[in-house]
């Protein structure tokens, strides 16, 4: 057996599987933040033999069924019921309305060839994996199998078995060919130990859960499309960190799921495919109209009970590569510890959270664009380092927080200095119908574009912070109403500039900044209506004249309305002052104050 040992540090990937191989890594990502730099792991370890992607069945006995009876050699027939009890390649065909194979072959390697099967069984699993060593079922190349159970089971003792195929051994599919599984008692595929599928097409019709790798479920090259009454793919040992894992490396995988899309008891890891998840409806069945108070939920739980998210994990989760297409009525991405995304495209729509972490979030990297949210990404500390993500969020796009504010009254506050937004980079664009940024806490950037369109109403902006928003590089231009709008704190070691317009410009109105020598410093469409501005930008330092226009028009290069050079004519002229300070604010409305700019919370009378 061939070992092959890596560590992988700072997002990369570099180990290829190989026909006989053990993998036992450790996926890290790292983020600095205010105190230090925070890693997110997932530990994977599996066993990948020659057998888990050897399709071959040349050499094999050959079991056929039929109505009434079964022709099998080397094995104990009784009626339609065949065991298998010793190791080998069987090669099953044939169809039967009530029948089943049994294997009860300690220590024993078994392997099951499909070959155009179609089984069912009136009482019990039409594949149920009693003891083995390990068994593989390939599917045929070129076939079509099925298998199907009814609603009422006969269990043993253990109240066993509970899915159309039930293995208490460690389990393999793989094969070029297609399963159909019919799942009418209770779960699809249940594995008590780990669960290997390496190719194939899985098509599951569940009432309960689709597939289930007790100890471990890896997926490479696989199509899985699942519709479930339950959840879609899950791990769930919850007795050991390395257990309880699911690790998907590549497949086409397509789930609509009453329950959670994909869940694990410790980590899931994912390092490519294509997903396609509806959970709970879609997000147009808001879980967040039940779970929300007044003030807000923190709705961190991962119990299975109504729990609709696409993908969940009670520790951490690490997604390094993948296409995405998710409509959840839960949190589309979920984890009760940390997460990490460091590349991929994810569209989503989430009926709450787009990405909740309980600890830590890191985007280091990847498209992410969500459409639909109640808020966009939580966790108490998030790092955005790289990527292009997109947010529109009906409540608070990108929250910092200790627990969110359930059971918190109006006036009362979650206040923590570990709450922290750290952004080092990537562009982040935000249409927020409550806080575009809201941290508990701090605020930190050095680097990356930030654009918001936050509130125009009374109690949220574009920017929100309780301690305060230290800028020392990048780019922010955040437009919202005036009721709550913060400043960036005068502790930044680049120049900002805030100001309330005389009155509010409606949506679609074009906001350009020039300098004194008639320099743009950057120019802005709004989908939203706006009075307040903020703006930094290394174009700006102490000393020098900015000029604010409004209306007109832009022409030039554009991205979700932010242009970096432009051509602009016909606007009014709204302000013209000299930048004075690190965070200088300017007031020319009667409609408020502004809030923030030095520590302390910043919030206006």
């Amino acid at each position: 057996m061939k070992k092959l040992t890596a560590i992988f540090i700072a997002l990369a990937l570099v180990f290829t599987l190989t026909a006989c191989q053990n993998i036992d890594n450790i996926i890290n990502g790292n983020g600095s933040e205010l105190d230090g730099e925070n890693g997110v792991s997932v530990e994977v370890s599996v066993e990948i033999t020659e057998d888990d992607l050897n399709e071959d069945v040349s050499s094999y006995t050959q079991i056929i069924f039929s109505q009434s009876s079964v022709v099998a050699e080397n094995c104990t027939v009784s009626g339609t019921v065949v065991t298998i009890t010793k190791s080998g390649t069987y090669l099953v065909s044939g169809s039967c309305s009530d029948g089943q194979i049994l294997v009860n072959a300690k220590d024993c390697e078994v392997k099951i060839a499909l070959n155009r099967l179609s089984l069912s069984c009136g009482s019990s699993a039409p594949i149920f994996i009693q003891k083995a060593e390990k068994v593989i079922i390939t599917l045929c190349s070129n076939t079509v199998n099925t298998l199907t159970d009814t609603a009422n089971y006969v269990l043993n003792e253990d109240e066993e078995p509970s899915a159309t195929i039930f293995s208490k051994s460690d389990l393999t599919i793989n094969g070029s060919g297609t399963l159909t599984i019919n799942a009418n008692y209770n779960n699809a595929i249940q594995c008590k130990d780990v669960l290997k599928i390496t190719n194939g097409t899985i098509n599951v019709n569940s009432v309960d859960d689709g597939i289930i790798g007790k100890d471990f479920l890896y997926i490479l090259n696989a199509e899985i499309n699942a519709e479930c009454g339950g959840d879609g793919l899950r791990s769930t040992n919850d007795s050991d960190t390395k257990l309880g894992t699911i690790y998907i490396e590549s497949g086409t995988i397509s789930l609509i799921c009453e329950n959670d899309g994909i869940q694990a008891a410790n980590g899931i890891l994912i390092n490519g495919g294509t997903f396609d998840i509806t959970t709970g409806g879609g997000s147009a069945n808001s879980s967040s109209q039940s779970q929300q108070t007044p003030w807000g939920s923190w709705g961190s739980s991962t119990s299975n009970s109504d729990s609709a998210k696409a993908i969940k994990a009670t520790n951490n989760i690490v997604i390094n590569s993948g296409e995405f297409n998710i409509d959840s009525s839960d949190d589309s991405v979920h984890c009760n510890d940390s997460m990490l995304i460091s590349g991929g495209n994810l569209e989503v729509s989430s009926g709450d959270d787009g990405f909740h972490a309980d600890n830590i979030l890191i985007i280091s990297g990847g498209i992410i664009n969500i459409d639909k949210c109640y808020e966009g990404i939580e966790s108490v500390k998030i790092t955005i380092s790289d990527g292009d993500i997109n947010i529109i969020a009906s409540d608070d796009a990108i929250n910092a927080t200790s627990g969110g504010g359930a059971g918190l009254q109006p006036g009362q506050s979650n206040t923590n200095d570990e709450n922290i937004i750290n952004i080092t980079g990537g562009t982040i664009v935000i249409r927020s119908d409550g806080d575009g940024l809201d941290a508990n806490g701090a605020i930190r950037m050095s680097g990356g574009l930030l654009i918001v369109s936050g509130a125009n109403t009374r109690g949220d902006s574009a920017i929100d912070f309780d301690i305060d928003f230290v800028v020392t590089g990048g780019t922010v231009i955040a437009v919202g109403g005036t009721e709550n709008a913060h400043m960036i704190s005068s502790s930044s070691t680049q120049a900002s500039f805030q100001c309330h317009l005389t009155s509010s410009m409606t949506a679609g109105t074009p906001l350009a900044i020039y300098d004194g020598d008639n320099n743009l410093i950057l120019a802005y469409v709004s989908d939203k209506a706006y009075q307040s501005i903020i703006v930094t930008s290394s174009k700006m330092s102490v000393g020098m004249t900015i000029n604010i226009y409004t209306g007109g028009t832009l022409t030039g290069i554009a991205k979700n309305g932010y242009y970096s050079d432009a051509e602009y004519s016909g606007g009014t002229k709204q302000i013209s002052t000299t930048v004075s300070s690190m965070a200088t604010t300017h007031n020319i409305s009667s409609s408020g104050g502004i809030g923030g700019g030095t520590g302390g919370g910043g919030r206006h009378p």
